[in-house]
């Protein structure tokens, strides 16, 4: 049960990112943006979290620009994917990157290597994927600040 909400924006972006959140990954994260407020090392660089069994998120712990975390406020996370795997929100760009994926490729190994990345360190520089009518898309790993995605790219590698 997502029995915690998190309303997070971002630098750039005046939308809220509501994310109903479970108390452990609540608890994970607040402590996350807290240690890198206070300058400490060995902090994740991207979050990843379960806002339903079908939709996963991975958030940029150093894009989050406030965080209004609500006890007990059982947040409402839309589909905003609608026919497409992932939606990338990139700094600089309003719209998101919608992208539909073979459901063969390197989308969740490329999720699961940010979320292992330690803040501050030099992240991979680019990467390529392919959309499902086979077309080269490329973007700056750098760049994400978060990204909403189909659970299933994490498990279809």
């Amino acid at each position: 049960m997502r029995e915690h909400r998190l309303d997070l924006t971002f630098y750039g972006r005046s939308e809220t990112l509501t994310i109903p959140a479970e108390h452990g990954e609540f608890g994970r994260f607040l402590d996350s943006v807290k240690q890198l407020a206070a300058g400490e090392k060995g902090v994740a660089a991207f979050y990843m979290f379960s806002p339903s069994n079908s939709v996963g998120l991975l958030i940029s712990v150093g894009d989050v620009q406030t965080a209004h975390a609500v006890i007990g406020g059982d947040g409402y996370f839309g589909d905003i994917l609608a026919d497409r795997d992932v939606a990338l929100f990139l700094r600089g760009r309003t719209a998101p990157l919608l992208l539909r994926l073979p459901p063969q490729g390197p989308l969740g190994d490329m999720l699961q290597g940010l979320a292992d990345s330690p803040y501050g360190d030099a992240l991979p520089g680019c990467v390529m994927l392919a959309d499902d009518q086979n077309n080269p898309v490329f973007f700056r790993l750098d760049e994400v600040q978060y990204a909403v995605y189909r659970s299933r790219v994490l498990t279809d590698r």
